[in-house]
């Protein structure tokens, strides 16, 4: 039953194109970048103290091209995972069916791979969830598979790992803008299953 609920959440969601809840929102276009713009969060820089720089970014829907966070490090590379990332701390409480997104962008030797992991018990552990291929151009990034994590939902300390991976060169760079959290209430997600269950049920007979 919880794999059919599950499935329904994401087709409902799919189906009826319903907009998510932002959590948290980064541009760093603003005096105190490593402020969300929109929502509550905090962004934790755990790739070296004051390593990080800021640079050109990418628009994002309102916000302009101001700002892109951006580090140089010789050392992304495997095993990184644990000291070498940016955090993404969010409250989802009373939200469910999670998303994240992002514009990202490397130099010539930069990380080639982005992986994700994350914590559904407030950072005492972090599972894998998936890499994503980073080109030298400005490219943007979801994780639609987010959603099907129960373990998110309703939680009130929710964190993402994003670990650039893969480097070539010791003055490499990768670059993150407009990183955005986002979920959907409970009630709702619950009225689009019982919609689903409902559409499901002349069928079961």
């Amino acid at each position: 039953m919880k794999t059919l609920v599950t499935i329904l959440i994401v087709l409902a969601l799919t189906c009826t194109g319903a907009r998510g809840v932002t959590i948290a929102f980064w541009s760093f276009n603003s005096a105190t970048p490593m402020s969300p713009d929109e929502g509550a969060g905090t962004l934790v820089d755990a790739t070296g103290a004051g390593l990080s720089t800021f640079v050109a970014g990418v628009s994002y829907g309102a916000y302009t091209a101001g700002s892109a966070i951006s580090r140089a490090t010789p050392n992304w590379a495997s095993g990184s995972q644990s000291t070498r990332f940016y955090e993404i701390r969010v409250n989802a409480s009373s939200l469910v069916a999670l998303s994240l997104r992002y514009d990202g962008n490397r130099s010539g030797t930069g990380p080639t791979r982005v992986d994700l992991y994350y914590s559904t018990d407030g950072g005492s552990s972090y599972a894998f969830h998936s890499s994503v291929t980073q080109p030298s151009s400005w490219t943007a990034f979801s994780f639609p598979g987010l959603s099907s994590i129960s373990g998110l939902n309703n939680n009130s300390d929710v964190r993402f790992r994003l670990c650039p991976m893969s480097a070539s060169g010791t003055a490499g760079t990768i670059r993150f803008d407009n990183i955005l959290v986002e979920g959907l209430p409970e009630p709702a997600v619950l009225g689009l299953v019982a919609a689903g269950l409902l559409l499901l049920a002349p069928r079961a007979r």
